[in-house]
């Protein structure tokens, strides 16, 4: 079902990098792009270290990427810069489902991170409830 997380930031973030590198570019070209060392670039790639939110959000907005692409949600790669459509999918999402009112209510005042957020907790939630984890 699109909106449901299938990776993780780790790997998409990878994904970036290598497609920068692919193209020509450095890992420490990316490092001067977001203002940290190159590397705290290779920690996030492969998963030793994460960025925090805002940084993650200058991630996203750099790479010209969905946010919510970005933390590993299946949804489109690019971000939807007229409407957001990410937010507005995982708002969309929230209201149909049933006994997920109290949530779409909630999500009015809610930013694209704090929905992500909480996604991720249902998530870990639901996985532990089925004994995935």
């Amino acid at each position: 079902m699109k909106g449901n997380k299938v990776t993780d930031f780790t790997a998409r973030f990878a994904h970036l990098c290598k497609n920068h590198i692919d193209n020509g570019g450095t890992q420490q070209e990316i490092a001067d792009m977001l203002g940290v060392s190159r590397q705290t670039i290779g920690a996030w790639a492969t998963g030793v270290r994460s960025p925090k939110r805002p940084t993650v959000e200058a991630i996203a907005q750099r790479f010209n990427v969905s946010l919510a692409w970005l933390n590993g949600f299946d949804v489109d790669m690019e971000e939807d810069r007229n409407t957001n459509g990410d937010l507005m999918a995982l708002r969309e999402q929230l209201r149909r489902q049933p006994g997920m009112r109290v949530l779409f209510d909630a999500s009015k005042n809610a930013t694209e991170q704090d929905l992500l957020d909480a996604a991720a907790l249902l998530e870990g939630f639901k996985k532990r409830r089925d004994g995935d984890e």
